[in-house]
């Protein structure tokens, strides 16, 4: 992964399906942002969403978004 780092407030979700609840298993990162405010490519975004530190983030803002409806 870059070695900059990334505005973890920025990360925007899709795939989030109802029926998956609370596994997520296909939700993704559509959008993100370093702190520099530079977003990430498509191949920096798809390596977040398969890191450790991504999957954390998208499983928990999933979660958020399905509590909101």
């Amino acid at each position: 992964m870059n070695s900059r780092m990334i505005n973890l407030n920025s990360v925007r979700v899709a795939g989030i399906d109802l029926d998956d609840a609370f596994d997520f298993c296909d939700a993704f990162a559509t959008f993100a942002e370093f702190e520099d405010g530079t977003p990430l490519t498509e191949t920096e975004l798809d390596k977040f969403t398969d890191s450790e530190l991504g999957q954390s983030l998208i499983h928990r803002l999933a979660g958020e978004k399905v509590s909101c409806v």
